[in-house]
């Protein structure tokens, strides 16, 4: 080996090794690593692939740490209005998943996502959907919804026939059909209508619009299933990769099967979260 090429060679492993020498240093060191990048941040800037695991990884953080939120929501503060003693809901009553579903029957999105709710609850056994009625569309919204929410607490084992009905009235829905349904499906229409317009009613509605926006959803359709949240119009597909399997216990817990009393006693004792 010539003495040039000893030299050229002697060199560059020397600067390797000062590099490795370097680079360590930083690695076990966060605060030098922090004090170099912030004095040269064109190193990041120059290396977008760095850039992009970044973003990723604050992504992956933000979505984390919104999820966690939910969870607590859920199963802390609003606990008791996700229960089928006090909403809405399809499917067993003591299922061990719930599915929370923000919908308003004068959405065309949440009218079209209605029968991949059914196809879902029909394939998985272990599942209720918890049906908050989050009405945004103007008065007729509100009507609908307080009329439901009437026609559950007065005979829970016929809403289903009833959201579905009113679901698929589309366009044509009007106090007019709502009152039509509620008939034809053998409610008692005059307790139902008295009932509707009651201050615990109005609390109700209250009490999801207030959780929908610790959620932070600002649009219905939308679905949670414990930290998953998916906003807008959903197919069967969507829905399956929304509950997945090998979910923990429901944010439910053992609180006890719906009736209508129950319902009407935990409205009035959680007022407070409403006022």
């Amino acid at each position: 080996m010539s003495p040039k090429i000893a030299f050229t060679f002697l060199a560059g492993a020397t600067a390797g090794a000062v590099g490795v020498i370097v680079v360590g240093r930083l690695l076990a060191s966060p605060d030098a690593m922090r004090t170099q990048l912030l004095a040269k941040p064109e190193f990041i800037a120059d290396h977008p692939e760095i850039l992009a695991r970044v973003q990723a990884l604050l992504l992956s953080r933000k979505l984390a740490a919104e999820g966690s939120q939910r969870m607590e929501l859920m199963r802390g503060k609003w606990r008791f209005l996700t229960h089928a003693a006090f909403t809405p809901t399809l499917g067993p009553a003591d299922a061990p998943r719930v599915l929370l579903e923000f919908t308003d029957y004068t959405c065309s999105p949440c009218r079209a996502s209605a029968p991949a709710v059914r196809e879902t609850l029909a394939v998985n056994k272990d599942l209720r959907v918890a049906v908050l009625l989050y009405p945004t569309g103007g008065a007729l919204a509100e009507y609908a919804a307080r009329i439901a929410l009437a026609a559950y607490r007065q005979d829970p084992e016929r809403f289903a026939a009833l959201h579905t009905r009113l679901m698929e009235q589309g366009a044509g829905l009007s106090q007019e059909s709502i009152l039509g349904a509620v008939r034809d499906l053998g409610f008692d229409v005059d307790q139902i209508e008295r009932e509707s317009g009651s201050d615990e009613t109005r609390r109700y509605l209250n009490q999801v619009r207030l959780f929908s926006e610790e959620l932070e959803i600002s649009a219905v359709p939308a679905f949670v299933l414990n930290d998953k949240l998916m906003m807008g119009g959903v197919g069967a597909k969507q829905l399956k990769e929304l509950i997945g399997v090998g979910y923990p216990a429901s944010p439910s817990g053992s609180l006890p099967t719906r009736s209508a009393t129950a319902g009407r006693i935990a409205l009035r004792a959680n007022a407070s979260v409403s006022e």
